[in-house]
């Protein structure tokens, strides 16, 4: 066994952080298509930075804390397992979402940028993501939807008819999701290690994030551009009533997002 790999295996994490130069430990955070790739690329010019890195194992590993097979302490085991081996300074993934109160409690010293995208355009984008990516394609997609969706074959009401036909879920569904995680991360993740973003102002405040992260802004971060854009576009939320996706909003998005002050972030 090499130095190195002797101390990924034994080193505490603040051994280990000097040893690898490590500049920092920052996670964006937000749903899946909420900007969390297009942090990562700003990043990758500064530090040590990644998108979804080993997604299977982590998504594998979130499931079994969901289904009970892994306790809190094995997930946050698995935690600093993965951290030892990527050795990252900016890790931008919506898995690790799922439980913002146990990733904040493995890594005190972390710091947490929150991509928050409005809801209908989250609406929008995900369901188109949903139809590209289909939940039955491979064992990751199952295991995910499950997590942050739920069981497969939700009926919704007759105005959700052209989401369940393409093997999707109900509006309601969806937005349940959107709010669950973001109060997830505004109430469990402190307000001195976090900084809330709107998905549309990254690149306008990318010096201001990348000065939150620790690391002085180049003149040309501010042309970053939006990455991850939805490839196949179906335009299947179209024929649901809007009517019906306003009164889900409603009933689901607008008083969490008057209390938590969100609209700003989008204006």
């Amino acid at each position: 066994m090499s130095v190195r790999s002797l101390l990924k295996s034994i080193a505490p994490l603040p051994l280990l952080d000097l040893v690898a130069g490590r500049k920092g430990r920052v996670f964006a955070l937000g749903p899946p298509k909420s900007g969390t790739t297009s942090i990562a690329s700003v990043f990758r010019d500064y530090c040590r930075a990644d998108h979804e890195a080993h997604r299977p194992r982590t998504v594998a590993e979130m499931y079994g804390h969901f289904t009970g097979e892994l306790s809190d302490a094995d997930l946050m085991a698995t935690y600093r397992a993965r951290d030892k081996q990527l050795v990252l300074d900016v890790e931008s993934n919506c898995f690790l979402t799922y439980r913002p109160d146990l990733l904040t409690r493995t890594f005190p010293d972390s710091q947490f940028i929150i991509a928050v995208r409005e809801p209908r355009a989250w609406l929008t984008s995900i369901v188109d993501n949903n139809i590209n990516f289909p939940r039955d394609k491979n064992e990751v997609l199952t295991q995910w939807h499950r997590v942050f969706f739920g069981e497969p074959g939700q009926q919704g009401t007759a105005a959700d008819e052209p989401l369940v036909a393409h093997g999707l879920y109900p509006v309601a569904t969806y937005l349940r999701y959107w709010t669950t995680t973001y109060d997830k991360c505004l109430r469990l993740v402190p307000e001195d290690r976090r900084m809330v973003i709107g998905t549309g102002q990254i690149t306008a405040r990318t010096p201001e994030m990348l000065e939150f992260a620790g690391y002085s802004p180049k003149s040309a971060d501010v042309a970053a551009s939006h990455k991850n854009r939805t490839k196949a576009k179906h335009d299947v939320l179209g024929s649901v009533d809007e009517m019906h996706i306003d009164a889900m909003l409603e009933e689901h998005c607008a008083a969490f997002i008057e209390r938590c002050g969100l609209r700003q972030l989008w204006q």
